[in-house]
C-alpha cells in the first residue's frame, strides 16, 4: 500500500490505500468499455480539454506570459 497523509486544522490522518498498478487498471477499464460492460471514466470532451490546457501551458512557456483558455 501507499502512504498518504491528509492534514487539516484538526490534525493528520493516514488512510490505508492499497497499491494497484495504474496501467493494468487502465487496460482493465478499457476492456470493460469495449466489451459493453462499463462506461468510460473519462469522456472525449475531457480529453480535448486536457489537450487544450496542455497546449496553453506550452504556449505560455514559449511566450513567457499567461495564456487564456476558454472552455469552447
Amino acid at each position: 500500500s501507499q502512504e498518504v497523509i491528509l492534514e487539516d486544522e484538526k490534525g493528520a490522518f493516514s488512510p490505508s490505500i492499497p497499491y494497484r498498478e495504474p496501467l493494468k487498471e487502465e487496460l482493465a477499464s478499457f476492456l470493460k468499455v469495449i466489451s459493453g460492460q462499463g462506461e468510460p471514466e473519462v469522456s472525449g470532451e475531457d480529453g480535448v480539454l486536457a489537450l487544450t490546457v496542455a497546449d496553453a501551458i506550452l504556449s505560455s512557456l514559449e511566450r513567457g506570459s499567461p495564456v487564456r483558455v476558454s472552455r469552447w
